[in-house]
């Protein structure tokens, strides 16, 4: 078993929570939170214009993640990445363990992973939490719970911009 360890970085007014690797065979997000959390704690500036409390695990499924170690160093090409492939049964994915009760639904056994999101959700109250997905293939996609027009507008120019196709 490998810890799961959480960042925290600044002093803002307001909390934001920031995951990679809810699903273990997607690195990009703990790769982006390397260097976010870096230029975070090394720009001062950048910190006080968000004026958040930025708390930030890297990988939220560390044992799952390194089942999939075999394909991150490449060759990065559909076979290699298939026989190196890892990802948990739908009921042992720290997103998809959260205790619910809906209609016939009821699951009440979340993983010591999500239980450690659990804590952090409940103790700090993020206003902005961020789970770091990226897709094996295909293009970028996101997810909100309500429409934000300033993101709707910036984040297609974005990936499109690193030559990223959009999910259409």
């Amino acid at each position: 078993d490998h810890p799961i360890y959480c960042l925290k970085i600044g002093s803002g007014s307001q909390n934001a929570l920031m995951y990679g690797t809810p699903h273990p065979n997607e690195p990009i997000g703990a790769m982006m939170l390397e260097f976010f959390s870096r230029e975070l704690a090394e720009n001062e500036e950048l910190r006080r214009e968000l004026d958040y409390t930025f708390y930030i695990i890297k990988s939220s499924d560390p044992d799952g993640t390194s089942l999939n170690e075999g394909w991150f160093k490449g060759p990065f090409t559909i076979s290699h990445y298939q026989r190196n492939f890892f990802r948990p049964a739908f009921a042992q994915q720290v997103e998809w363990s959260f205790p619910i009760d809906y209609k016939t639904l009821h699951f009440h056994e979340p993983l010591p992973e999500t239980q450690a999101l659990m804590k952090i959700i409940e103790t700090r109250k993020p206003e902005y939490l961020f789970s770091l997905h990226n897709s094996a293939f295909g293009g970028a996609y996101w997810y909100m719970n309500k429409p934000i027009p300033e993101l709707l507008k910036v984040l297609p120019q974005a990936a499109l911009k690193q030559d990223i196709p959009l999910s259409l």
